[in-house]
């Protein structure tokens, strides 16, 4: 929120006869969305109703949520509104959008405590533009997704959404349900009719005779030809046909990337067609870029006939003498292409714009470089364009519309997963489309905040889709949030110092630095059955032959054979190599080099770990833990009854087991017992590194802690995982199952 001031006497406090109280004069205005407001507490807190009613202030009792307009104070501005806190919660607003975003400030406020002190609140945006883009152009969504994401950005303040007018996958009825939820929630759709590129992107696609050809006579496929009449008539037909299909005030006629995303209106000798024609319309200065604007002023025109307002995409906006843009089209600046207008060029011109910095607000699901919460929080500016351009009175500009994210489908990513990552993306970006004053200068800091506003009153999260087989990595502990990293191939992963490394089906080994999808480098031949990573990036790997292989550094090939064939495990960290060899016995080195092995135990070995100073624990044949520092022939400190399922060491000495009782034990310094119980029984997977432990519980979930305790663990992803990795840099890979 903008302003916050501290009042005296007492605050508000919500209770089980709560109610939401409308002035009687506003009623006609409000009653919608004081009905969507009580909805979403009854949501909120479970009561079996909470009467809407109507009435004057004086009428309203303690408890009372109070809705208004008629607020004289003009920073307000069209969505703004002012707040004061006390036994009646008092909402007055210059308008019903400011009326509804205070509306959601009391839920987000609710949310964190039933109490809130007295106090009063002014709260206004900067930008009139907040707006997310989801690509549906080559898949769909369940219909609850849309609901979702539409919840959870009208929760944020956000108003608007836009996406493909191809009805995202929904038929008509479900695009009536999704426009109908989107207006309940000041969250209107507006849908993107690409022209006069990316034509095949919507029906009905741009017949072969209408389709632009280059210098050598080839289709551009998707591109009208400007230059033939019939076409632009043909198109401008489309867009008539389609206005009424959508009841959104806003039309987006893309207008990106013409011919294509290769070529540029300015590459004038590939297509001689659009040259020619230029030079019959507006004489020998006519240019493509003529024929271009004349074709989008046409649209627009159409468009506003309708009572809409149009955007487009400024990349191909070129120096022009003969047509010029009409000043009403609102222009997104999303790259900054050699030789094209500037924001302050298209802003002289009379445009509105709003930022879509590629840098910074472009979501490449599964490819890199896309963008995170904590570079839009921390980095983004809403004044700066792409390669630096910046408005005359930057962030302030009153050309500046506002901001807009767009998620492109670079990978069909689950719907799940997408909800869950678009989800950590439009609470970094709400606020800095706000425009209020960030709290704390990092996302780090900020997941506090993040976490106590939670998500929407009713919010169920789309389930994640199937996964097995496939890794998924993140950064740090907290729930969800993880980028899928691999198709559904993978029998085992390893992580350590940045290198993540996988194991495929065939036994291939894959390598690579880097949470994204895919990226992955061969570094194998099949037949691979077992890999593992250190602290100092050393990769080993058990090959077809049965042998011990160790490198540094991602590629392919150029491993060392280290051992005889028959080895059974193997571990490294810190420098330090061991081995389960074919006798069953224990070994271990600290050189890339054929052999030189210390034989470290008797046979029997059932399990071994070494952390990055070398302490090193085993699973011997007895069934006991044991733990040592040093590389020698025995000298193990037994630390454990028998029955133990599996062992962990992390990099600040922290040991974990599983006991034969199936819970999970930890403890620093090696000793005979002095476990502390972490857990119920069933747990299925252990790791620690850097004083992070993760399990696989029983629920077949992923929880993490920092503290060597019974219990307070904190969930970290759905069930499903079937193994789990922390690495040194914090980097925490799952395998689902």
């Amino acid at each position: 929120m903008q302003q916050w001031t501290a009042g005296s006497g007492n605050g508000f406090t919500w209770s089980q006869s709560s109610r939401v109280v409308v002035n009687t004069a506003d009623s006609s205005s409000l009653s919608g969305d004081a009905q969507t407001l009580a909805s979403d507490l009854r949501l909120a807190f479970g009561a079996n109703q909470v009467p809407v009613v109507t009435g004057a202030l004086s009428a309203a009792q303690p408890g009372d949520v109070f809705l208004s307009l008629g607020s004289t104070d003009t920073q307000l501005g069209n969505e703004g509104y002012g707040l004061t806190i006390a036994p009646v919660l008092q909402v007055k607003a210059r308008t019903e959008a400011g009326a509804f975003w205070a509306t959601q400030t009391v839920l987000q406020l609710l949310h964190q405590q039933t109490a809130l002190p007295a106090g009063t609140v002014r709260d206004w945006p900067n930008y009139r533009v907040r707006a997310v883009l989801v690509d549906d152009g080559q898949r769909s969504f369940p219909l609850s997704w849309w609901f979702n994401e539409i919840r959870q950005l009208s929760y944020l303040k956000m108003n608007e959404i836009t996406f493909t007018a191809n009805r995202a996958g929904l038929t008509a009825d479900q695009q009536a349900q999704v426009e109908a939820y989107a207006a309940k929630y000041h969250v209107p759709v507006t849908p993107v009719v690409p022209m006069p590129s990316y034509m095949q992107a919507v029906e009905p696609q741009l017949p072969a005779q209408y389709t632009l050809t280059n210098a050598a006579g080839l289709a551009m496929v998707g591109a009208l030809d400007l230059s033939n009449p019939a076409a632009v008539s043909w198109a401008l037909q489309q867009t008539s046909n389609s206005l009424g299909s959508f009841s959104g005030p806003a039309w987006h006629t893309g207008a990106d990337e013409y011919p294509d995303a290769s070529h540029h209106l300015s590459d004038t000798a590939d297509f001689p067609k659009l040259v020619n024609y230029a030079h019959q319309q507006y004489g020998s200065a006519g240019t493509p870029e003529d024929l271009y604007r004349a074709f989008i002023n046409q649209n627009d025109n159409l468009v506003r006939q309708s009572g809409k307002s149009m955007r487009m995409w400024g990349d191909d906006l070129f120096p022009s003498s003969a047509v010029a843009l009409n000043s009403d089209i609102t222009v997104e600046e999303w790259d900054a292409e050699p030789g094209s207008l500037t924001p302050a060029q298209v802003a002289a011109n009379g445009n509105q714009v709003v930022n879509a910095d590629m840098d910074y607000l472009y979501y490449d699901e599964g490819s890199g470089p896309t963008t995170t919460p904590a570079r839009i929080w921390e980095q983004f500016d809403p004044g700066r364009f792409a390669t630096g351009q910046t408005l005359p009175q930057g962030a302030a500009d009153p050309h500046l519309a506002g901001i807009e994210m767009a998620q492109w489908d670079s990978a069909h990513e689950d719907p799940g997963q997408l909800e869950v990552d678009l989800g950590q993306l439009n609470e970094a970006l709400a606020q800095r489309a706000w425009g209020s004053a960030k709290q704390f200068p990092t996302w780090a800091q900020m997941q506090g905040v993040v976490g106590a506003i939670g998500r929407p009153p009713g919010f169920v999260p789309t389930p994640l889709g199937p996964r097995k087989g496939a890794v998924l990595a993140k950064a740090g502990t907290g729930l969800y949030g993880w980028t899928t990293e691999s198709d559904p191939v993978v029998t085992a992963m390893a992580s350590n110092a940045g290198v993540q490394m996988i194991l495929d089906t065939t036994g291939t080994v894959w390598a690579k630095t880097g949470i994204s999808l895919y990226g992955w480098t061969q570094e194998s031949d099949p037949g691979v059955s077992a890999i593992a990573v250190g602290s100092d990036g050393l990769q080993m790997i058990v090959a077809a032959d049965g042998c011990a292989y160790a490198k540094y550094g991602i590629g392919l090939y150029n491993w060392t054979k280290e051992s005889d064939t028959g080895i059974k495990a193997i571990a490294t960290n810190g420098g330090t190599q061991m081995i389960v060899a074919a006798d069953g016995s224990a070994y271990a080195k600290t050189s890339v080099g054929l052999y030189n092995w210390t034989k470290e135990s008797d046979p029997g070995i059932k399990a071994i770990a070494v952390n990055s100073h070398g302490l090193q624990m085993i699973v011997a044949a007895d069934g006991s833990a044991y733990a040592k520092q040093e590389i020698s022939l025995y000298n193990w400190t037994r630390e454990s009854d028998p029955g133990i399922k599996a062992i962990a060491v992390g990099s600040d000495g922290l040991q974990m087991i599983v006991a034969a009782d199936g819970c999970a034990y930890a403890k620093y310094g090696i000793g005979l017992y002095n476990w502390t119980k972490e857990s119920d029984p069933g747990v299925k997977a252990i790791t620690t590194n850097g004083g992070v432990q993760l399990i696989i519980a029983a629920d077949g979930a992923v929880w993490s802690k920092r503290t060597v305790s019974l219990y307070g663990w904190s969930q970290e992803s759905d069930s499903g995982a079937k193994a789990v990795v922390e690495g040194s840099d914090g980097l925490e890979m799952i395998l689902w199952s």
